[in-house]
């Protein structure tokens, strides 16, 4: 079990030397306390959020719920601030206007439980929706084993946190709107669809009613998961098998690496905390694996045997070079010019020296 508590804070004059944090309001006391931030003795990373109690599906909804949002002012996730919203009613006796910055509630809109009863929605009506970090994190392993077959598997898991699906709360808000909305649009409220799970769908929600656009129970879920971090099936081949293969033993295997999660429906990465914003999840692995063993003896047999064909292979290079050698010595240039290319007998002599008389008398040669 995870725990993190703020031991020890610097004075600074506050309860709990508290830094950052809301006011929210405590029905257990009727008061408002200061909760989330850092404080002393108290665990940080919890999340506050409105609670969704309904949608407003028909005429009769929407007379019923008198109140006013002004959480709908706020800026919130995407970067605008709202327009106030209040009831048909209320708009009506107070003489509200949209150019004052108000706008009416409507069929389809959220209908956000008031929890100190004042019938204003507002900071003050946020509740724990949970921690940012799992309470529990841990893993076991399994073996099952059957006639040469080996399953072997690892699971990870993580319990007693929340987290926020931040992108089907920004797609199904039009947060920017030339961007598709995910699968969830076709459970938007709409008059034709008046028993769907979620409320309308309009452009720039964050501009409107913000149905979407606040931290509420819709989107931060339990990220409670069960991963499957690593599943290996592996076959041991019979011994009288790979007794001909010359082998001791012959494993074959193939193993996945993080192959999925159950978890909540909205969460592609559970293990992540706080919001999820298009992550990349943890990639998909399948490794194929072989795991030969042999024996000494037989490990030694065939290295007498490479050895062997070793010197062969030598003996024949050797023998191959010398024969090259010996033919090559019996080679000379064209040019060559040795002891038995001289004269070898008188008229050979003679007719050298009839040959250099005749060119000296042909050139002209002044001595």
């Amino acid at each position: 079990m995870e725990q993190n508590t703020v031991l020890k804070l610097p004075f600074n004059g506050n309860a709990n030397n508290r830094q950052g944090g809301q006011q929210v309001f405590d029905p257990k006391t009727g008061q408002l306390i200061w909760v989330s931030g850092f404080q002393e003795g108290q665990e940080w990373g919890e999340v506050f959020g409105f609670v969704s109690d309904g949608i407003i599906r028909t005429p009769e909804d929407l007379a019923s719920y008198n109140k006013t949002d002004l959480a709908a002012g706020q800026v919130w996730f995407n970067g605008s601030a709202g327009r106030r919203v209040a009831s048909p009613k209320i708009i009506t006796e107070r003489n509200l206007t949209l150019a004052g910055g108000w706008l009416s509630t409507q069929l389809g809109d959220m209908k956000w439980k008031d929890i100190d009863n004042n019938d204003t929605i507002d900071t003050r009506d946020m509740v724990s929706l949970g921690r940012q970090l799992p309470r529990w994190t841990g893993g076991f392993n399994t073996t099952f084993s059957f006639k040469g077959l080996t399953l072997l598997t690892r699971f990870d898991f993580g319990l007693g946190h929340i987290q926020q699906d931040f992108q089907q709360m920004w797609a199904l808000a039009s947060a920017q709107g030339e961007f598709n909305p995910t699968d969830l649009v076709k459970d938007t409220w709409t008059p034709e669809n008046p028993n769907a799970s979620l409320p309308r769908y309009v452009w720039a929600d964050q501009l409107n009613t913000k149905n979407f656009d606040r931290p509420s129970s819709m989107f931060y879920v339990p990220s409670d998961y069960l991963a499957f971090r690593e599943v290996t099936l592996s076959y041991s081949l019979p011994v009288s098998l790979i007794r001909k293969l010359k082998m001791s033993a012959l494993n074959l295997s193939v193993t996945g690496q993080n192959l999925g999660y159950i978890t909540h429906k909205m969460l592609n990465l559970p293990e992540r905390t706080g919001a999820q914003n298009s992550a990349y999840i943890i990639p998909t692995q399948v490794i194929f694996g072989a795991n030969v063993t042999f024996n000494l003896n037989q490990i030694f047999k065939i290295l007498e045997k490479m050895k062997t064909l070793k010197y062969y292979i030598y003996t024949l290079v050797i023998l191959a070079g010398i024969s090259s050698c010996s033919d090559s010595l019996d080679l000379v240039p064209e040019d060559y010019f040795g002891n038995e290319s001289f004269w070898q007998n008188e008229a050979q002599v003679n007719n050298f020296m009839v040959g250099i008389h005749k060119q000296m008398r042909t050139t002209n040669l002044c001595l």
